[in-house]
């Protein structure tokens, strides 16, 4: 796989101020251990700093000594919990990644299939699209790149975990319609590749909502055709 140039997008943007909980968690540290729940509300911070440091600052610019100012923590504290840059880049990654489906999965619950699935395929164009999206695809290239045969690919990981949170949101929608899709497992691969194709080879204007919204009803109304049955009474 051909290592993907990561985007750098440099704003000097300032590290948040230590203030609140995390601020009272820094300063427990120097007293003594931290507890389970400062521990986790640290390792929470340092993910969630470093992610918005990549989306500031670009992978290229990405250090564990950024990241140490910019979070405003000892940079010791990162390596205690992260060997390197790699596997911190590969946890910012996961976290993204279930976060994003998480935030799927809320959505989408308790809507029928007519209006899950245009809705589901809108919304996740524009994720693709978006800073974001476009960061998560680009540093999945590079992380796989770096691994080569030795670890599994993240690629497939993060395919394989999409399918099965579509899979759990078309069989929510079953239980909402009065009609049904009999083979979720492959109706979800249809929309995971259909929104991943469009969002890739499709060069949308900016702003098109109509045109992109014309194109989910219509890949919507297909998966329908093709998988769905209507429901018995």
């Amino acid at each position: 796989m051909k290592k993907s140039a990561p985007p750098s997008t440099a704003t000097g943007r300032e590290a948040p101020a230590k203030t609140g909980y995390f601020s009272g968690l820094c300063r427990s540290k120097a007293a003594g251990r931290p507890t389970q729940a400062e521990a986790e509300a640290l390792g929470d911070h340092i993910l969630d700093a470093g992610w918005e440091l990549l989306l500031d600052q670009g992978f290229e610019r990405f250090s564990f000594d950024r990241l140490a100012r910019f979070a405003r923590i000892g940079k010791p504290t990162i390596y205690a919990r992260f060997a390197n840059k790699e596997e911190l880049l590969r946890a910012l990654l996961v976290s993204r990644i279930e976060q994003r489906q998480r935030e799927v999965v809320a959505d989408a619950m308790g809507h029928e299939l007519d209006v899950v699935l245009p809705a589901l395929a809108f919304h996740a164009v524009e994720k693709f699209r978006s800073p974001e999206g476009r960061l998560i695809d680009r540093l999945i290239d590079w992380l796989d790149y770096e691994a080569g045969a030795d670890r599994p690919s993240l690629r497939g990981w993060a395919l394989e975990s999409t399918q099965r949170t579509l899979e759990a949101v078309l069989g929510d929608a079953n239980s909402a319609s009065s009609s049904q899709i009999d083979d979720i497992p492959t109706a979800a691969r249809f929309l995971l590749e259909g929104i991943a194709g469009h969002a890739k080879m499709v060069d949308a204007r900016v702003g098109d909502t109509a045109g992109e919204a014309d194109w989910a009803a219509r890949y919507s109304a297909m998966i329908l055709k093709h998988f769905a049955r209507a429901g018995e009474g």
